[in-house]
Order: structure tokens, then sequence, then C-alpha cells
């Protein structure tokens, strides 16, 4: 966007022949696109350049107060939004005490005919111009009359039976924050930098991002809003709060903070944009901070069900709910974004849906036990598969089947065997075990399986006598055993459990490594979203 000086506002035109329009456009509302469109379609059709021409400050905060919380949208944000529709130039024109001062007549003759070529002026259906608000296509339209300039003029707009306007939005923006997107036709937005706060989110409640806003951009009213942030082109779920503080804040000052989910990088100084989709509640004083904490969590947690309600990937998950519930806290933390996720079980057999149901519902589904037993004999399978599936693959003329359990055990083992290991142990022969012992053997590795019906494992505990410098144990069956780990050597333990205090406790010595099953159920992810083939947003 061009800003240039209004003796000579459109000297850096390319010689061409153009049609123009004329306006603020603040917020490029529904009523703006459709007459930017209705404009580039009548340039395209007399194949002409179609140029915008605006004003900047906007006169409202020329007129009224240059620190007023005015703009729906920023200046920079308004020549993007512009361009993005298909315009081929915008030009600023600086409103001054001289522009303001100049008549309708004078700004036609002195500008818009200055341009060489001019071939279409195309307004709005109550533009007015120059000192005494004239009306601009009757003006127009006279002194056109004899130099071949075509002037249209756009109906007025309305949604749901009332006229779309920059007013309507700025009270829309105030009151119901929802009406106002339907207005602009994309969700309301505030742009700015992070700033630093006071700390206090940080310390006692939640991290919050807290964003200094553009000079002249309207702010929503006090409260809590569900909200997304775009951070280096990347959009995060949020949650954001506009208002004073009263539980924690002395001052009486406006501050924007914004907790973002899935998010823990500091990014003072940012550039960011801050989307609104919802107002939650009210700006509340609440007695103390123990329950302003409460308060926040709850919201956050409603946040984070309308925000999966919209996710574009529909995931799904068909088993108990075991460890593989931690399913969705993992996707989301790979997609750095809440995701619509299904965890179902089924009481009766007959329920359990087809192949072809799910395809219909779903973008990507896992399966665990017992119901792997249902879709073996639907579905084509992976060569790898040992006969065992947990992930489905939708394709256009078949599914196919996916054990990512054998993919993620495969490349933790590798992973291990680069350390060095000279002895490994297997616990437990259920289904895990039988697939570890089974890649173990594909990689053509020793190893020693211990569990209760090889009648070489203790009920309760497992003592390891290894005289071997490194030796790795996965466990992965039980999670109450009491390992004793041997008392020379490297030892590593590798737990298809997760989150066992009891077991995290035994590993103090440097010598030790350990990891749990959430390293297993992460790695089952990513393979999983990689046949799937959906990226992170």
């Amino acid at each position: 966007m061009n800003k240039v000086n209004q003796n000579n506002p459109f000297s850096r035109l390319p010689k061409a022949e153009y049609g123009l329009i004329l306006g603020n456009f603040d917020g490029v509302h529904l009523g703006h696109q459709k007459l930017i469109d209705n404009f580039i379609k009548e340039c395209q059709t007399n194949k002409i350049e179609p140029i915008l021409i605006t004003f900047k400050p906007h006169p409202y905060v020329f007129f009224c107060n240059e620190d007023s919380e005015f703009l729906i949208s920023t200046y920079a944000s308004k020549k993007q939004k512009v361009l993005d529709l298909g315009l081929a130039q915008v030009v600023e024109l600086e409103f001054s005490e001289e522009l303001q001062n100049m008549s309708a007549k004078n700004f036609i003759l002195k500008h818009l005919f200055s341009i060489n070529s001019l071939k279409l002026i195309y307004l709005g259906h109550d533009f007015k111009l120059g000192k005494g608000k004239t009306d601009a296509f009757k003006l127009i339209s006279e002194l056109a009359r004899d130099r071949n300039i075509k002037i249209l003029k756009e109906d007025a707009y309305f949604y749901k039976e009332k006229l779309v306007s920059s007013s309507r939005i700025r009270d829309a923006v105030k009151k119901d924050i929802q009406s106002a997107n339907e207005l602009l036709g994309k969700p309301f937005c505030l742009e700015g930098t992070v700033i630093k706060g006071k700390g206090i989110g940080k310390k006692s409640l939640f991290q919050t991002a807290n964003l200094k806003t553009t000079k002249n951009q309207l702010l929503p009213s006090s409260g809590v809003y569900f909200t997304q942030i775009i951070i280096s082109n990347k959009t995060y779920d949020a949650i954001t709060n506009i208002g004073y503080n009263p539980t924690v804040a002395a001052k009486n000052l406006v501050s924007i903070e914004t907790h973002i989910f899935h998010f823990d990088k500091k990014i003072y100084g940012e550039e960011v944009r801050l989307n609104f989709f919802l107002k939650h509640r009210d700006e509340v004083k609440f007695e103390n901070l123990d329950k302003l904490k409460l308060q926040i969590q709850n919201d956050i947690d409603k946040a984070k069900v309308y925000f999966r309600k919209r996710s574009p990937h529909r995931l799904g998950l068909i088993g108990r709910e075991i460890s593989h519930s931690k399913s969705q806290e993992i996707y989301e933390r790979l997609f750095e974004r809440c995701v619509n996720y299904s965890l179902l079980d089924y009481e009766e057999e007959r329920d359990i849906p087809s192949v072809s149901e799910l395809k219909e519902s779903f973008d990507g589904i896992s399966i665990t036990s017992p119901y792997k037993e249902f879709f073996v004999n639907d579905v084509l399978l992976d060569k790898k598969e040992l006969n065992a599936i947990n992930c489905l693959v939708f394709n256009s003329d078949h599914t196919k089947g996916y054990n990512t359990d054998y993919y993620a055990v495969l490349d933790i083992i590798k992973g291990y065997m680069k350390t060095g290991i000279d002895e490994i142990y297997i616990l437990g022969d259920g289904v895990m075990g039988r697939l570890t012992c089974e890649v173990l053997g594909e990689l053509g590795l020793s190893f020693t399986q211990l569990s209760r019906k090889l009648n070489n494992l203790d009920k309760s505990s497992v003592l390891l006598d290894s005289k071997k410098q490194n030796t790795l144990v996965v466990n992965t069956c039980n999670r109450e055993y009491c390992f004793k780990p041997p008392s020379t050597g490297s030892f590593h333990f590798w737990d298809m459990n997760y989150n066992l205090d009891h077991h995290t406790q035994l590993f103090s010595n440097t010598r030790f490594s350990y990891i749990d099953g959430m390293d297993l159920l992460e790695l089952q992810a990513k393979y999983a979203l990689s046949f799937w083939n959906l990226k992170t947003f």
C-alpha cells in the first residue's frame, strides 16, 4: 500500500487504464467484500486495472482523538485483506487539514481526474465526499459526463434484514462478538506486540501472553473470550481475558492477557494476531487467588471443548478407557492444537461399527483390544502386521490396517542398541511381550523372557543379577512389580506402563536410565498421523 502526499497522489501508478473505488473500508466487512468483488468483476469485463483509494488516518481518528479505540482493523490488516480480494493496487491518501477543507468538487478534479486513462469510478451506496459530505455519486456523474468515465453505484448490503456497516460492527464488537464475526465474515482480530506483564499468572495462576495493541484499535468489552492466537504464521487455541484483573491488580488499567494451549515458548516482542470467537463470561472479582484459579481452569476446560468441536481433524479410538485414553492428550501435544477426538467403547458386539461407517465419520481410527479381531478380516494388512492391527487407513478403494505398536517398538529398540546394549530381558508374555520378542528376533538379537507362565518370574518382584555392563529390561505387563536393578554396570529400564512413581524413584543412580509408556504412545501417535497423512495445523 503506497502512502502518498495528496499533492501528487497517483504519480507512482504505472501507465494503464484504471477503474477506482473509494472509501475507508474499516474492517473489510461483508458489504465491503461484495462491493469490491462486483467492482473487480466490472474491471475485468472492461479489461482495466482495479485500484482502491482509502484514507490514513481514518477521518474519525483525525477529527476526534488520535488515541481513540475506534478501528475495527489496523491499516496494515486492511491493506492485506483488500489485496487478497484481488485488487491490483491500493493508494493511501494522507488525511490532513488541507484534505479536510477541500470541497468535493476540487477533490474530484484535482485527484480523481488526475489519473490518466481513468475509465471507471465505482462507489458504495452511501459514499459521501468533501467538506460538506456531498453525495459523491451525483456530483461525480455530473463532472464525468464529458470525460468518457463510467460511474457505477453499488446497492446497500443487508444481513439478517439489517444494513451492514462499520458502525453496526463496532457496536457488535462491544456487545456480541459472534454477531460481529458474522458481519465481518471472519473473526474479529486484534494485532499487536507481546509484552511482559506483572508475572502474577506465571507464579500463581496460568502463564499468559500480554498483548499491547497497535494504535486506535477497537477493543471488545471486558470479559473472558475463546480465542486463537497466530504466532509466526502458526495458529494456537487460547483463552483471553480483557479487563482490569480486579482480583489481583491494584491499578485501574486495561490489559489483554492470553493463555495459549499446548504452548510454552517465550515470545516477548513478537508481533501476533488474536482472533475472537466467543465471549464466555464477564470479568468478575473473586475473593482470593484459589477461587480465581479454579474458575480459570473451568474456563480453559470449556474453551478446549469448544475448539475440539471446531477441529478440522476427526480422530477416534475404539477401545477401553485405559492407558490409550491418553491418546487425545498426545495428539493435541503433537498438533499443538485441540483435536476432535472420540474414545469409543461398545456394550454389544452388534453395536461395533463397520469399516465403511467409520470411514464416513473419521479421518483416522485407532483400535485396541478387544476390538482388533473384529476388523482384521475387513482390511488389507500391511506386510509387517504380525496378524494384528491398531490403525486403519481409509483409501478410495480399500482400507489398510497397520500395527503402530510394531513400528514404535522397533524404533525404540534400535535407539537402545545404538547405546551399546549387552543383555536384554523381556518381562511378560502378553500381546506386547510377544511383539517385542518378535522385533528382537527380526533384528537378530538374543534376549531372556521372564513371565509367570514360564515360571521364571516372581509374582511380586524382579531381581536381576546381571554380570553384563549394559543391561536393558523391558516391562511389557504388570504395573506393580518391585524392580531390583543390578548393582553394577549400566542399567536401562523401559516400562510400557506410564506415570508410575514407584518405578521412577528406583532410578536415582546416574548409571540407570528410565523411560515409560508415554514414549511408546507418542511414537504410535506419530506413526498413525503419518499413515493417515495428517499434517499438523
